[in-house]
């Protein structure tokens, strides 16, 4: 474990995460917003593709987490610039991550290689098949279910429809629940479409 760079003030708020092992560190402390509708805290930093952070409350004894729980962690998408927004008292409305957190990118650096091979596409379309790769599997399933969690997912407005297996016109969590059904092969509604061409 990194020990942080600067001993954190106590009884203060700080995003952590993998960029900076989970540790409080003033270089990461939040600073109230003036004159936000409700108690709010604001930093602006540099992260990563794939870097994943939660803000922790610690008075140098205790120590409070936000998100409450595990493997909710909130994940950037693209190396840049973030604009981060936290609420401790879960009041953010639907666009905030878990109503605690909100990210918003304020400087995206693109990528400056581009891949050398072409990924390659089905040629049809498979319901079910969330990550896009002609089969349908467990990867699948957890695609949804980051989709669904606002994490990172190969599932977007274009494909999203391919992933309402049991067609009620929204993915949702039966959705999950019906390509699990049909991966351990047990028996499915006639008016499920899966694993079929669409």
């Amino acid at each position: 474990v990194v020990e942080p760079t600067t001993a954190p003030a106590q009884g203060a708020y700080y995003v952590v995460g993998t960029f900076n092992n989970w540790a409080a560190d003033d270089a990461y402390k939040l600073t109230a917003v003036d004159g936000a509708d409700a108690e709010e805290y604001t930093i602006t930093l540099e992260l990563a593709n794939e870097d994943e952070l939660k803000v922790i409350y610690t008075d140098g004894e205790t120590t409070t987490w936000y998100p409450e729980g595990m493997d909710n962690n909130y994940t950037i998408t693209a190396d840049g610039k973030y604009d981060i927004y936290f609420r401790p008292n879960y009041d953010g409305n639907d666009d905030w991550y878990e109503k605690v957190l909100f990210v918003k990118a304020s400087e995206v650096i693109e990528p400056t290689e581009t891949p050398t091979e072409e990924p390659t596409t089905p040629t049809e379309i498979i319901w079910g098949d969330a990550d896009g790769d002609g089969t349908v599997t467990a990867m699948d399933v957890t695609q949804i279910q980051r989709y669904l969690t606002r994490v990172a997912s190969t599932v977007n407005k274009d494909n999203e429809y391919i992933c309402d297996v049991d067609g009620d016109g929204e993915v949702t969590v039966m959705d999950v629940t019906v390509i699990q059904r049909y991966l351990a092969h047990i028996a499915l509604p006639d008016n499920v479409h899966i694993g079929k061409a669409g």
